[in-house]
């Protein structure tokens, strides 16, 4: 695996956990369903989403933010750039 699909790899779990965590933290509790209508897509894709199966457009980002009622930013980790060959820094 290069190290590019290794950093794209690691930016998908940490999206992952990071809506799993918000949508547990909600206020009533979210379920994927009820996230997945609340946003307008399909319960089988914001699963994927949390199982980092699938890299969200920014359009996505920006739907689920607003259905958890917080702003898109919430959902992106701090995740650290990739260090890539022959690039210095």
């Amino acid at each position: 695996m290069s190290t590019t699909e290794e950093y794209a790899r690691g930016l998908r779990e940490a999206f992952a956990a990071r809506l799993q965590e918000l949508r547990d933290a909600a206020e009533p509790e979210l379920s994927q369903e009820a996230l997945a209508i609340a946003a307008g897509l399909d319960r089988s894709y914001v699963g994927m989403l949390e199982r980092a199966e699938r890299t969200p457009s920014i359009f996505v980002v920006h739907l689920l933010a607003e259905a958890l009622g917080r702003p898109a930013r919430d959902l992106l980790p701090d995740h650290p750039p990739p260090v890539l060959p022959g690039v210095s820094e």
